[in-house]
């Protein structure tokens, strides 16, 4: 099991197949990391202050740390693979079950055990 730093799974989230910027997302910005969420088409809310001009997708982090990035990633996952249970197994690892199978692998975070998930074809 690779341990691996939350913006090398941002990364990797972003560039899947799968990945759609949902709104409520949140990310930051590559310089200064402040927050944004992402309000739908190519819109940006820094707080109360939407600013769409200045920021673009890829000026953006995706923040792992937010509560509802994570359920947004959690959404991204059941829609290519449809009902799923993320499982906590032991030793610190991660694992999904997908219908009637695991899904490749075990991961150091539930996060992790994610952006894997949504990696898979």
């Amino acid at each position: 099991m690779t341990v691996t730093t939350p913006d090398e799974l941002a990364r990797r989230a972003v560039a899947c197949k799968h990945w759609r910027w949902l709104p409520g997302t949140a990310a930051y910005r590559l310089e200064g990391r402040k927050q944004y969420r992402f309000v739908g088409g190519s819109t940006w809310a820094p707080g109360c202050v939407v600013d769409p001009y200045t920021l673009a997708f890829a000026d953006m982090v995706l923040d792992l740390d937010d509560p509802a990035t994570r359920g947004c990633l959690l959404e991204l996952v059941r829609r290519a693979w449809g009902p799923l249970t993320v499982t906590y197994v032991h030793d610190q690892r991660w694992r999904i079950w997908s219908h009637d199978r695991w899904l490749d692998g075990y991961h150091e975070s539930e996060v992790a055990a994610l952006v894997a998930a949504l990696e898979e074809p």
